[in-house]
């Protein structure tokens, strides 16, 4: 039986280092601030709620929270950082070895990249369709957008979100997160693979 269970949890970085150069130590600040409700500070923090809708364009509240932070809301919402996601949360049984490495080290930020098995990650990506795969890695390795991806494939920007998504929840089926245990996550040419394990 394991003794430790390790857990993590993903979040808008550049969100949060906004809110953090703003003195905003909590999202009922930012929500008060940017006159919207905390739910929907949360909902952009983690992921919950895209800052975009259907046709691109920013949410006003979205547009709000940027102005209350000062900055463009490119710069807080990148559309690399344009998510929807069930959970924001990672976590794995963890022996005491493991444990002491995770505490030694800097939590990695979206974006940062460390070593991986690139035979692993070909394996559990050839196992989505031929579109799912080319449009996980032309969003994650490409750092393209929906909308280019979408104009290479003759399908609309909304479609291609709903194949991300949907190949996403193939990513995270029990048996492809099994191939990645034991192994790092994130791959140096790979930007947000964290979102396999959310």
């Amino acid at each position: 039986m394991k003794d430790y269970y390790a857990s993590m949890k993903i979040r808008n970085g550049r969100l949060l280092q906004a809110m953090r150069e703003m003195g905003m130590e909590n999202q009922n600040t930012l929500a008060h601030a940017a006159g919207v409700q905390p739910t929907l500070v949360s909902n952009y923090l983690n992921f919950k709620r895209s800052p975009r809708r259907e046709d691109g364009a920013f949410r006003k509240d979205a547009l709000r929270i940027a102005e209350a932070l000062a900055y463009s809301p490119y710069e807080i919402f990148p559309e690399h950082l344009d998510h929807e996601v069930e959970t924001n949360e990672i976590g794995a049984f963890v022996e005491q070895a493991q444990l002491k490495g995770m505490i030694e080290q800097q939590p990695a930020l979206p974006g940062e990249s460390t070593e991986i098995d690139n035979a692993i990650i070909d394996e559990v990506l050839s196992e989505l369709t031929e579109r799912e795969e080319k449009i996980i890695r032309a969003r994650f390795w490409e750092d393209r957008s929906l909308e280019s991806i979408a104009e290479d494939l003759g399908i609309t920007r909304e479609r291609v979100r709903q194949l991300e998504s949907k190949a996403f929840r193939k990513l995270r089926h029990p048996s492809r997160k099994r191939k990645l245990r034991g192994h790092k996550i994130v791959d140096n040419n790979f930007k947000y693979p964290v979102k396999w394990w959310r």
